[in-house]
């Protein structure tokens, strides 16, 4: 999906207080429809990722929205060191999973400059270009 339009800060904050003060409440579409400000669903949709994404929002299995975040609950579960961190917010370590997975993958390749790749095309490729540094 590409985007058309970024939504603003003062537009974030006012999509994160109606949650706040309505929390669980409304399904997606109808917080949209609710919101005291109108804006395209597109922008809508943006900002609602970002918030799930960094944990502030939670959809129940009805599909209700509902305000999740706590800072002084976060501060503390970032301390504990004996807890597992995808156990807890997968979503904010599947970037990190996926470059230790591509490190791995290129440490198995071996690195050595003879080291041969296949591309998508069915060519090869050899040396630094194998290894994904040119």
């Amino acid at each position: 999906m590409k985007l058309i339009h970024y939504p603003r800060l003062d537009t974030v904050l006012m999509v994160e207080n109606f949650i706040k003060e309505h929390s669980g409440e409304y399904k997606k579409k109808a917080l949209w429809q609710s919101l005291p400000k109108k804006m395209m669903y597109q922008t809508y949709c943006v900002i609602i990722d970002y918030l799930e994404t960094h944990g502030r929002i939670a959809f129940d299995r009805l599909g209700v929205i509902g305000w999740v975040w706590n800072p002084e609950k976060a501060r503390y579960y970032a301390a504990r060191t004996d807890l597992d961190p995808e156990r807890f917010a997968p979503e904010a370590f599947r970037e990190y999973r996926e470059k230790q997975d591509k490190k791995r993958a290129a440490s198995a390749a071996g690195g050595a400059p003879g080291t041969v790749r296949d591309r998508n095309d069915g060519s090869r490729v050899r040396g630094a270009a194998a290894r994904g540094r040119v």
